[in-house]
Parts: C-alpha cells; sequence; structure tokens
C-alpha cells in the first residue's frame, strides 16, 4: 500500500518532503549482483517519493509501529517488506506542529533519545508505548520511508550526519 496513494484517494493532505531515491541510487549497483537483486525487489519503494500524510483516529498497533488506518487497513509501508507485516501477530520536525508528540517504543537506546534530541526533539515530546499495548492516536503525521535501509538518498544521509556531526561537536 502506498500510503500517499490511500490518503489522496480519501481527499486527505499529501506533503511531499523528499522525491524519490531510484536516481541516486540506480548509478551505483551496476556492478553489484547482490545490490540488483534488492533493487528490483524494492523497486515500487524506491520509485516513490517521501510523502507526509495526516492521519486522523489511526492506531498504532504494538511497540513497532504497525499502523491501522481508520478504515481498518494496516500500513506495513513502514516496514518494508509485506511478508514481515503478515508474519506478524498485530498485522521531523520540517512539516510537523511544534507540539507533535512522537510515538516510540518503551525502551529506546541512549544513542535513539541522542539522535532525537540532535533534530530537537526532547523527552518531553516524546510518548512511550509498551509491549502489547495498542495506541489510539487522534491525528498522526507518518512519513512513508525515503528508499530501503540498504538503499537510500545519499543526500539525506549526508543531511543527517551533517546534523549529527553539528549536533555532537564531531569534526
Amino acid at each position: 500500500m502506498n500510503i500517499a496513494t490511500w490518503a489522496k484517494q480519501r481527499g486527505l493532505s499529501v506533503i511531499e518532503t523528499h522525491p524519490a531515491v531510484i536516481a541516486d541510487i540506480e548509478p551505483y549497483i551496476s556492478k553489484d549482483e547482490r545490490a540488483q537483486a534488492t533493487f528490483k525487489f524494492h523497486l515500487d519503494e524506491l520509485s516513490n517519493p517521501q510523502s507526509l500524510v495526516l492521519i486522523e483516529k489511526a492506531t498504532v498497533r504494538d511497540s513497532i509501529g504497525l499502523v491501522e488506518l481508520p478504515d481498518g487497513h494496516i500500513c506495513y509501508e513502514g516496514n518494508w517488506y509485506l511478508p514481515y507485516l503478515l508474519d506478524h501477530p498485530v498485522y521531523r520536525r520540517r512539516h510537523l506542529p511544534l507540539d507533535t508528540k512522537f510515538l516510540i517504543h518503551d525502551k529506546p537506546y541512549a544513542y535513539q533519545l541522542d539522535s532525537l534530541r540532535a533534530y530537537g526533539i526532547e523527552q518531553d515530546r516524546l510518548e512511550l508505548q509498551p509491549v502489547g499495548i495498542d495506541t489510539k492516536i487522534e491525528k498522526l503525521w507518518f512519513a512513508n520511508p525515503i528508499g530501503h535501509s540498504g538503499l537510500g538518498s545519499g543526500s539525506v544521509l549526508n543531511s543527517v550526519a551533517r546534523r549529527l556531526n553539528t549536533f555532537f561537536n564531531i569534526y
């Protein structure tokens, strides 16, 4: 499911936040058979731009972030791989309001909290979701992933690296 398509079909606002990463990745995989296979397998995700969608009355299932949409559909786009969803038992600030809360699992690592702080997201803006608990969300801002965990946009990764380097004074 493409969350932007789903939202547009329902007349919801969709903000494109980053173009598709396919053009960033394609030139670098020509000599690597494994990368080519991964590229072909994830071609749909790599071809979609990243979009930000406001979803009212969504439910985030359990602590891993499966999103149940108000019409009962499950958005698996953030989990990268449909079989991961089907096998599971529970099937940034640029465009967000300043009072936006961030739902994260209840046992984050220190580096995860530090990374959020680098983007101005302090502890008071975090909502912790314990394992086995569903969270009903009145208004959910959902951003689909940029690319794939193994195939991402170099420009976005460089931007994140610069932000973290500046925040942590790494040169």
